[in-house]
């Protein structure tokens, strides 16, 4: 994660340098110049992501219910503190 956000980071601290060298007289063209370096490196990272990126879940991501006493059934849950609202329950009279 760290590589990849400092890598992310060096075109916003290269660029404003880049674009000063090239646009010395403020021309349409100069900055037609910095506006396809700057799509062209916009256009790299694209297809780079293209080729390396997926679309499968990755293992870590699977939660694995290892605890059976852990009950999640909605009948079964008790609030042992806090505040019953009265009005949420539907079965209740108000």
């Amino acid at each position: 994660m760290g590589l990849s956000n400092t890598i992310a980071t060096l075109p916003g601290i290269v660029s404003p340098p880049l674009a000063g060298s090239i646009v010395t007289d403020k021309t349409a063209e100069q900055w037609r110049i910095v506006c396809f370096i700057s799509s062209a490196i916009y256009l790299v990272g694209a297809i780079i992501y293209y080729i390396f990126c997926s679309a499968e879940q990755q293992p870590w991501v699977v939660e694995f219910d290892n605890d059976p006493s852990f009950d999640t059934d909605a009948a079964s849950v008790t609030t042992t503190r806090g505040y019953d609202n009265k009005a949420l329950d539907h079965n209740s009279e108000m």
